[in-house]
């Protein structure tokens, strides 16, 4: 019996390879039927047992569920002195735009930055600028350290019963599928890796690699060799697999269905915003002064507006949002799509239909540019902050400091526009002519998605099933 063993324990890792038709842990629930040589493992924080346990348990067909098991395991939790100034010192090793950003300014604007005060912020350069540069640091001393500090016994004992070929770690930046991957290596079981969101190999040093990563894009790629130690002959390219359900997702419903749904006259046009949330608070002058220009028809004739705010995961930025949006919740012309499409095919299938057929699509810095591109939609970023004159600090403008996103702004596929007057000719070229800059948005899917076929997932088994070796 060949075994995999796979590690969920975040709500990335479901929305990537999990929740929608075709999707990774489809196509090994395909593999399980065809291949009775194969056997899967599922290890699961017991948190998780109701919500993706459950999932999991109710998708494997039967004549499968024998050669497919969950286990749920809990990790040590608690962070402790040693833990803690150990996590400081290597997530340091690296300090790129990504980290001066969060070391020195923070997320938020009314929060001080993560990691601390910010006045150890030149002890966190230093630790960069040393430590950080040392091959024997980052390979040998670090992951021995991580390893005898964080054992976990239960872990342990579940992959000494299985002795799997080969452990997946979807969600690389987690502390429980380093957990994971730690024992794994322990043990000298064949490792592979993921991370489940673009920004997580520019932002900190991670402490453990896997023997093998599953890149998800030629950016992704060169983050891993750059910061995080990895040797090109470890990497996969595959593609992001999410990218496979919003390119799916959006063809579901035609545009006329979609304007009828919206209640938007037939043929009329308008432009999807997506909001920061908390990270941006003067969003809501610039969305007065879009619909100020769609009133008086600046824009042309039919023009709408559809606001995708943030569903933040605090109470406190929830109430933000709700406030700073109130105002604008009963003009004629505004619709919101408030739903959550990353766990529910109906509510996905929508909000991809109104973003494939959206006239533009205006972001602060969010990965949803990244989707907004594999449907080839016009791009735009207001690198401004409404009427108001912050310090860079806490400004929108600090975002263009992420690693992730430089390659973004310098490829030109996303109109940077850095007051009203800006944006608002930029939109009326694009609605104008929404092939505009299509060449340049094409470009950047070649870099940062890699893939736009619809094939990621399938790349991802396909590797898999050449790691375990498993007969076609």
């Amino acid at each position: 019996m060949t075994t995999l063993l796979i590690s969920v324990s975040n709500n990335n890792v479901f929305r990537n390879l999990f929740f929608f038709p075709g999707s990774v842990f489809n196509q090994l629930a395909d593999l399980l039927e065809r291949n009775f040589e194969l056997k899967i493992v599922f290890v699961l924080p017991p948190v998780r047992e109701n919500d993706f346990g459950k999932f999991i348990k109710e998708r494997i067909p039967p004549e499968s569920r024998q050669r497919c098991t969950l286990e749920y395991v809990s990790i040590d939790e608690s962070p402790g002195f040693a833990r803690k100034l150990f996590r400081f010192f290597y997530s340091y090793f690296i300090y790129t735009g990504t980290t001066r950003m969060l070391a020195t300014m923070g997320m938020r604007p009314d929060e001080p930055p993560g990691g601390g005060n910010w006045h150890l912020n030149p002890f966190k350069y230093l630790i960069a600028r040393s430590a950080g540069r040392s091959f024997w640091m980052r390979e040998r001393l670090i992951p021995f350290i991580y390893s005898r500090l964080n054992q976990e016994t239960g872990l342990a004992k579940l992959l000494v019963r299985y002795r799997p070929q080969a452990v997946l770690v979807p969600h690389l930046f987690g502390e429980y599928d380093l957990r994971v991957l730690s024992e794994a290596k322990r043990l000298h079981l064949l490792t592979v890796g993921m991370i489940s969101n673009w920004d997580h190999f520019d932002k900190y040093y991670l402490p453990l690699r896997p023997d093998i990563l599953l890149a998800q894009s030629e950016q992704i790629l060169e983050f891993a060799i750059r910061y995080q130690s990895y040797r090109a002959e470890q990497i996969r390219l595959v593609g992001y697999p999410q990218i496979d359900f919003v390119l799916s997702a959006s063809e579901k419903m035609p545009r006329e269905t979609l304007l009828d749904k919206l209640g938007f006259p037939a043929n009329s046009r308008y432009i999807l915003y997506i909001s920061g949330s908390a990270y941006c608070p003067d969003e809501p002058d610039i969305i007065a002064e879009l619909l100020l220009w769609i009133d008086r028809g600046l824009l042309g004739p039919d023009v709408y507006l559809v606001i995708r705010p943030y569903l933040a995961g605090r109470g406190a930025d929830r109430a933000f949002d709700a406030a700073k949006y109130e105002r604008f919740s009963h003009h004629p012309r505004v619709r919101f799509y408030q739903s959550s499409f990353w766990d529910n095919l109906e509510d996905g299938e929508l909000f991809f239909s109104i973003m494939r057929h959206s006239g533009a699509v205006i972001g602060i810095y969010t990965t949803a540019l990244l989707e907004a591109a594999a449907l080839g939609r016009p791009l735009l970023i207001t690198m401004f902050d409404g009427h108001a004159r912050r310090p860079f600090g806490r400004s929108v403008r600090r975002f263009a400091l992420r690693e992730h996103f430089k390659q973004v702004l310098e490829s030109g596929a996303v109109r940077m526009v850095n007051n009203f007057s800006e944006l608002l000719s930029a939109l009326k070229e694009y609605l104008q002519n929404p092939d505009l800059d299509s060449e340049k948005r094409e470009s950047l899917c070649k870099k940062v998605l890699y893939r736009i076929d619809g094939g990621n997932s399938r790349r991802i088994v396909n590797e898999l099933s050449v790691i375990l070796r498993l007969s076609s």
